[in-house]
This record gives structure tokens, C-alpha cells and sequence, in this order.
């Protein structure tokens, strides 16, 4: 770890690798085998940062670097700063379901820690960057039903669970795919766009630009 007392931007992990859901291909078996692999929800909304300054303001940052114009509710904003540190900086990684969905706003769905009391938390495995949010957030995601003003946190699903993760994710109209995790992954320094690419790979929904 390292200390973080002074707002930079930090690129969230990201993965270029996409795979189609097939038990049969060589890169899903290697996933499905590993002990440490998880398997997430992917929700269609706005990859984001959600960053907690030490004088309680709550910021918005996307994944292209620039920062959002969007203000958390007052009560979603009371529940963050409750389980932030106060007088430090944290970094978050949400999907902001806001605007891509009709009838969803203001909903946050957690999956990730990147900076945590003033700490930077490099060398940190996933398992326990997550634990911070699961520990304080105590809704999983119900991607049959999302409720407006609402916080989430990302629950991880085993390779048993799989292919049942999959049928969910396939008639939900909240849910991109799955991604699937390497909980025992360190976070590694973020140096661009993509970076830790190694511990997470998504698998995606058929769409338009993406046929199976």
C-alpha cells in the first residue's frame, strides 16, 4: 500500500478480454477451475469512481478520465460518508445506473476499493478491497428487480453457480453479462486505461456489436 493524501486519478481496473459464455472453450475451463475465480453481475450503467474527499464532498469521475455531473441524493450520500473515514480520502469503483436504463435512477452498485483511509491499496487482494464494501452495504443485487435510490454491493458467485448466473443474466434487462474475478488478485499500481487485466474477465450478452 501506499499513502493517497492528495487527490490524482486513478484509471479503475479494466480488461479488454471478452469471451462468449461456453463451457466447452479452453479460457472459460481455465477460469472454472481456478479456486480463487468468482463470477459478478456486470450491470449496464456507468463505470465510475465514486471519491470521498476528506471534507465529506462526494465526486464523480468516469472511465475516460473526466469528471461527471451527478450528485448523489442526500440519504445515499449519508450512507457512503457512514462507513468512509472521516478527514481521508476513499475511492470507490460503482456502476452508476442513472441514465442508460429508463424508470432506474440513482442507484450505485459496488465491486470494488481502491483507496481506503488515506491508503492507496496496492498490493491488496480483491477479496479484501470487496470486503469493505460487503461489510457496510447488506443488499445484493436483485438484477430481476432494481429499486431507484438504492445502494448495491456486487456478490460473488461460485463456478458452481455459473451457469445459473448466466440464465439470470440473460433475462434481466439490467445486466450486460457476467465478469468473471480472480479473488486472491493484488491491485496493481493504475498506469492507463487498462490496467489489471489479468484478474478479471468479462463475459458478455449477445448485442449488436457482439455476436457470439
Amino acid at each position: 500500500m501506499e499513502t493517497y493524501n492528495k487527490f490524482r486519478y486513478l484509471y479503475p481496473p479494466r480488461t479488454s478480454s471478452s469471451i462468449s459464455y461456453d463451457p466447452d472453450s479452453t479460457i472459460y475451463k481455465v477460469w472454472h477451475r481456478d479456486p480463487g475465480s468468482i463470477a459478478q453481475f456486470k450491470l449496464n450503467g456507468t463505470n465510475s469512481l465514486v471519491v470521498v474527499h476528506p471534507d465529506r464532498t462526494i465526486k464523480f469521475w468516469n472511465r475516460h478520465k473526466e469528471q461527471m455531473d451527478y450528485e448523489l441524493p442526500d440519504n445515499l450520500k449519508e450512507q457512503v460518508l457512514s462507513f468512509s473515514p472521516a478527514g481521508k480520502f476513499s475511492i470507490y469503483n460503482a456502476e452508476l445506473l442513472h441514465t442508460k436504463i429508463r424508470a432506474v435512477r440513482n442507484v450505485l452498485y459496488f465491486f470494488d476499493t481502491l483507496v481506503f483511509d488515506d491508503q492507496y491499496l496496492t498490493g491488496v487482494a480483491y477479496e479484501d478491497r470487496l470486503k469493505i464494501l460487503s461489510d457496510n452495504i447488506k443488499t445484493n443485487v436483485d438484477i430481476n428487480q432494481i429499486k431507484n435510490n438504492q445502494l448495491y454491493v456486487a456478490h460473488n458467485i461460485p463456478p458452481s453457480g455459473w451457469d445459473e448466473a448466466w440464465k439470470q443474466a440473460l433475462a434481466s434487462i439490467y445486466c450486460e453479462g457476467l465478469v468473471l474475478k480472480d479473488s486472491a488478485a493484488r491491485l496493481a499500481i493504475s498506469l492507463g486505461v487498462k490496467n489489471n487485466e489479468a484478474f478479471m474477465c468479462r463475459v458478455r450478452k449477445p448485442s449488436k456489436n457482439f455476436q457470439h
